[in-house]
């Protein structure tokens, strides 16, 4: 076959067609979640490679990268199959006859994104690339001057951030070479309206008008906000006479990159108005066994009641030896979608209403603001997580501690 028969996609009237025949050179794509941005984004790639161009696809980690590689290599299978273009899977690179070419690129590792110079680069989430706006001028504008290339600068929101900064100036004109557009989800005309309005009722309003209405809002990102007002908790060694004590553990895994997760123990003192969170600790370096006596040897100089313990795939072997040998009630939670958001939007009802203070650690308050909500691009569902290349560790030892002490207390007399 040729590359000339190859049938691409048709672009929307929804944004994509005129986005993609704008004549700016760098362009600003504001948009909610299956608007069709990197549907937009592979077709101007391979469009540029045809011509013999060298474009290069950046995201923020590699396994998201891996979601534009499948989408191309969908658009490509003809010609992959006819071996009209070359897939190197390895290198994550699509090579054409004319000597164009298209490749995956991940800002994780920024020294690889310099030096080579290129005709079209498209950065997709820019709002979650660490150190965004540096990545853009420091290392991938510099790669597009030698042959005056273009951009595509493409983005769900994520607060008011560099990429806010950048579409204000493109929009007051401060920025001549740039163009920017906003385009909510349902401006998409393939998305049915019912799908549309159940979002709208069944999410999060600020939520929704990020993730799908592509506003940039003022804290929208984070799902805690403001954490300064409620770290005033003072730490503890053991318990103290006439006090009662809950916790909760999440336990540390081995994640993809090869590397142990801690394992965070947190303690609540539930004798305090409000309760204060009293010991949030990391326990890293250590087998199950070493855990399991640490943590029993923590919570028995507190005298615990009750211990809340992430039972979710391996850590139910150390909840087992727990629930085994501690002398205080274990109880094991596995983690679901929903029933992570219900338990973290119970811990921050008690930060909001200020009925819960935590221990004043710097690493606890980036672990907190770095959590947010994301929109499976899917299926529209909401899931919590950490931002890429954080922890959320010790919130997840907290929400559990916190969901101890909304289990009923028994008092023997």
């Amino acid at each position: 076959m040729a590359l000339s028969s190859l049938k691409l996609p048709d672009l929307h009237d929804g944004g994509q067609y005129e986005a993609f025949y704008d004549e700016h050179r760098f362009k600003i794509l504001i948009c909610g979640r299956r608007w069709g941005k990197s549907l937009l984004a592979a077709v101007a790639l391979i469009a540029c490679a045809i011509e013999g161009g060298t474009g290069w696809w950046v995201w923020p980690s590699f396994p998201m990268a891996m979601t534009g590689w499948s989408m191309l290599m969908k658009m490509l299978l003809p010609a992959v199959i006819a071996k009209v273009v070359n897939a190197e899977r390895q290198e994550r690179k699509i090579t054409f006859p004319g000597g164009g070419s298209i490749q995956m690129k991940s800002s994780e590792r920024p020294n690889s994104l310099r030096g080579e110079g290129l005709d079209l680069v498209v950065v997709d989430e820019w709002a979650y690339i660490r150190y965004g706006k540096k990545v853009f001028q420091s290392d991938l504008r510099p790669a597009l001057a030698d042959k005056m290339g273009k951009a595509y600068l493409i983005t769900t929101p994520n607060g008011k951030d560099h990429v806010y900064e950048y579409y204000q100036h493109a929009n007051l004109g401060k920025r001549e070479s740039f163009k920017a557009w906003h385009f909510p989800t349902w401006t998409n005309p393939f998305i049915p309206k019912e799908e549309i309005e159940v979002a709208r009722r069944d999410i999060d309003d600020s939520i929704f008008r990020q993730e799908y209405g592509a506003e940039f809002l003022d804290d929208a990102a984070a799902f805690f906000t403001r954490m300064e007002r409620v770290m005033l908790a003072k730490e503890q060694k053991q318990a103290q006479d006439g006090h009662w004590y809950r916790g909760g553990l999440d336990i540390g895994r081995r994640t993809a990159a090869g590397t142990n997760d801690p394992s965070v123990l947190s303690i609540i003192d539930g004798s305090m108005t409000p309760w204060e969170n009293c010991l949030t600790m990391k326990i890293e370096d250590m087998t199950f066994r070493q855990q399991r006596d640490r943590v029993i040897d923590i919570c028995g100089r507190f005298e615990l009641e009750w211990l809340t313990v992430d039972s979710t795939g391996e850590g139910y072997g150390l909840y087992e030896q727990l629930a085994q040998n501690a002398d205080f009630t274990v109880e094991g939670f596995k983690y679901s979608n929903q029933g992570k958001i219900d338990m973290f939007s119970s811990l921050r009802g008690q930060y909001e209403m200020e009925e819960l203070f935590i221990l004043p650690y710097e690493w606890l308050k980036v672990e907190h603001e770095m959590m947010k909500p994301d929109v499976d691009p899917t299926r529209l569902t909401v899931r919590l997580n950490a931002r890429e290349g954080f922890h959320d560790d010790g919130p997840n030892s907290l929400a559990l501690a916190n969901k101890a002490m909304k289990n009923t207390r028994v008092v023997v007399a």
